[in-house]
């Protein structure tokens, strides 16, 4: 195991709890390729395990959770759109419908 991150953070000891980025996407509710970002940005410090397996600290995950950095979506509840972002869906709806000649159904 390697004793040093592959951070800008400097030399830190290896964590006494890692994970796989693959378990911190679980408990932050985000996507994989999310954590790799931050993992490649310094947002969330990493350290190599072997020759090439990153791991993450779990306190520093949780930590993140409890900052509200990533916050897991609601599913029961849905996002809000913007104006700009309703009228443009509904342009493109009245696009769509007026070039396969299903004008009807517009309101």
């Amino acid at each position: 195991m390697s004793t040093t991150p592959q951070t800008n953070l400097g030399e830190l000891p290896f964590p006494p709890d890692p994970i796989k980025p693959t378990e911190a996407a679980k408990l932050l509710g985000k996507h994989l390729a999310t954590i790799y970002r931050w993992i490649d940005d310094g947002t969330l410090p990493h350290w190599v395990e072997g020759k090439r397996q990153r791991v993450v600290s779990r306190r520093d995950v949780l930590a993140m959770r409890r900052r509200g950095q990533a916050k897991r979506p609601r599913a029961d509840k849905p996002a809000k759109t913007s104006q700009w972002e309703e009228e443009e869906q509904e342009r493109r709806t009245r696009e769509t419908l007026e070039r396969w000649g299903s004008a009807k159904y517009l309101r």
